[in-house]
């Protein structure tokens, strides 16, 4: 049975991200209507110090719109297989 998805915050989630094993994708605004966006594993901790870093609404109250008014909720979950995915939902 698969695991419940477990809601991250940001210092947790950048060491996931960080680690070339765990796959990071996106999943855009408004939720449900795409599909997500699977980051390059090579090119994650960039995408994530550039775009990501305080603007993860993680309930610490330090974390601020970026220039377009997004913000993001940041998630784990695992595969059948046992690897650990991080998804990047982006909230308005």
């Amino acid at each position: 049975m698969p695991a419940t998805p477990k809601r991250l915050t940001e210092a947790d989630a950048r060491r996931f991200v960080r680690r070339a094993s765990t796959r990071v994708a996106i999943e855009r605004t408004p939720p449900g209507v795409g599909g997500v966006d699977w980051l390059d594993p090579a090119s994650q901790k960039e995408y994530w110090d550039r775009h990501i870093v305080g603007h993860v609404e993680d309930g610490t109250g330090r974390w601020t719109c970026d220039e377009t008014g997004i913000t993001y909720h940041v998630s784990m979950w695992r595969d059948p297989g046992g690897r650990r995915m991080v998804l990047l939902s982006e909230m308005c």
